[in-house]
């Protein structure tokens, strides 16, 4: 099938059969791998104002088994600030673009989101909803194996991007490539990482997970039950129990020496074999951990600085995969 372009406001045009969708999500499929995800703009899609609104997940089922779904109960909510599934990302977790400090009524840019207004607040709070004072106009792409997501936007001449992130569906795995422009006349620094909401076959997280990393683990900033319910082993991270309603940890995971080898991980699921590896080919800046009993949250993240006109390339891989021995 030839690549084509589209703009959202003609989306309405476009035959069902042109997508290969489920209702209006998007749907690759290669062999036992089936991926789900929804168009910026959709009525079900994301319309918080944390995470990047391109190449939301669904669903993925590889070989019988579900990787992931819906970590909230009850009806799913889009305009919720966390009501996301997979592996999703934010930009701007510590300092979105153009946020002045103690500029109420200013504007900034969320990468993937919007232009947003400050409201009266001494710092950026990454979990607050804020108002939305232009939305962009997303462009997809489309092809068999992929989908393409492209946006750009201004906040007057001194702070713009232009970003672009590619979903592709692989054998037995999935990669999304990111391209990130800085389109204003001034230098900036942002990070961004994936926050990897995984769950597998609904078994609540507990003794039956363990995640392993490149890099002996040290943990540091430990909120909530991180220290009671979480055991670190060299390279390995695992459960003393399984968690129950409304428990959670985070920690920042230490250890790394902030190299293209230490951004890597796998989540391994002991009674079904099923073993989810990511690996990306930027420096690890840092990594997070977070959870609850209905998903299990490993989160990388990278540092961006772009001089005006320069671009970043970057691409997270992920390899699905059966263990021949679950124990």
């Amino acid at each position: 099938m030839p690549q084509f372009r589209i703009a959202l406001e003609t989306l309405l045009f476009i035959p069902w059969m042109a997508f290969a969708a489920c209702a209006q999500h998007i749907v690759l499929q290669q062999d036992d791998l089936k991926l789900e995800l929804s168009r910026p703009g959709d009525s079900d899609n994301y319309q918080g104002t944390r995470f990047d609104r391109s190449g939301m997940f669904h669903k993925i089922e590889y070989k019988g088994h579900s990787l992931c779904e819906r970590w909230h109960s009850g009806p799913q909510n889009p305009s919720a600030n966390d009501d996301v599934t997979g592996p999703c990302e934010e930009f701007g977790n510590e300092l979105p673009l153009g946020y002045l400090t103690n500029k109420p009524g200013s504007s900034f840019l969320k990468i993937g989101v919007g232009k947003l207004v400050q409201p009266e607040e001494e710092k950026y709070r990454f979990f607050y909803p804020y108002s939305i004072a232009e939305e962009p106009k997303w462009t997809v792409e489309r092809d068999d194996n992929s989908v393409a997501f492209s946006v750009s936007q201004q906040n007057g001449e001194k702070i713009g991007y232009s970003y672009r992130k590619q979903v592709s569906i692989v054998k037995d795995g999935l990669e999304i490539r990111h391209e990130l422009t800085n389109t204003g006349s001034e230098s900036w620094t942002t990070d961004h990482y994936n926050h990897n909401f995984f769950l597998i076959d609904s078994d609540h997280v507990g003794p039956n997970y363990e995640i392993d990393f490149a890099f002996n683990l040290k943990s540091k900033k430990e909120q909530a039950l991180f220290l009671d319910l979480v055991r670190l082993d060299g390279r390995k991270m695992s459960f003393n129990r399984v968690l129950a309603k409304d428990e959670s940890y985070f920690a920042e995971l230490e250890g790394h020496h902030r190299t293209t080898d230490d951004h890597q991980f796998s989540i391994r699921h002991k009674p079904s074999g099923i073993v989810v590896s990511c690996r990306g080919d930027f420096p690890l800046y840092k990594l997070n951990v977070w959870g609850m009993k209905n998903t299990i949250c490993p989160e990388p993240y990278v540092q961006l600085k772009l001089a005006p006109n320069e671009k970043a390339t970057w691409v997270l891989r992920y390899q699905f995969s059966i263990a021949t021995s679950s124990k």
